[in-house]
């Protein structure tokens, strides 16, 4: 166990220092956005906002929006991959995690082109951190028995 909480602490660590961080994001149909350093490009292939109706029982919630979820196209070189993202579901490729931080229209009367920003990283701590919570997970078993 107290390997595995040392492993999980290292792994935070390396998160918190040396993860590469990418925000505001803005990207449209018609704009897409480059990962700096990369050779990846990601653009949108659709967007799909939700609304609440309007005869919702949400005080005051009414034409506002509920969810956002779009197509992601990445591109990498030659390799072209879609990829869904939601607000609650981020999409990763090739060791990035991409987030829907923020997103227009928020009220279905808005009639200007919609847009994302995502927020875009690349933790560098995950393997010592799943490692460090598995070896504590089996020492903990180990203790209970």
């Amino acid at each position: 166990m107290h390997t595995g909480t040392i492993l999980l602490m290292l792994g935070i660590l390396l998160n918190h220092t040396l993860s590469t961080i990418f925000s505001g994001n803005i990207i449209t149909k018609k704009k897409g956005i480059d990962i700096p350093g990369t050779d990846i490009r990601i653009s949108i292939k659709s967007i799909k906002i939700d609304f609440f109706p309007e005869d919702t029982h949400f005080l005051d919630m009414a034409n506002k929006a509920s969810d956002c979820s779009a197509i992601l196209l990445i591109k990498n070189g030659k390799e072209v991959v879609k990829k869904r993202i939601s607000i609650n579901r981020p999409c990763f490729y090739k060791g990035f995690a991409i987030f829907i931080e923020d997103f227009a229209p928020k009220e279905s009367s808005y009639k200007k082109e919609p847009f994302l920003e995502l927020l875009i990283r690349k933790d560098r701590g995950i393997y010592p951190m799943l490692f460090g919570v598995s070896l504590f997970f089996i020492g903990l078993l180990g203790v209970v028995k």
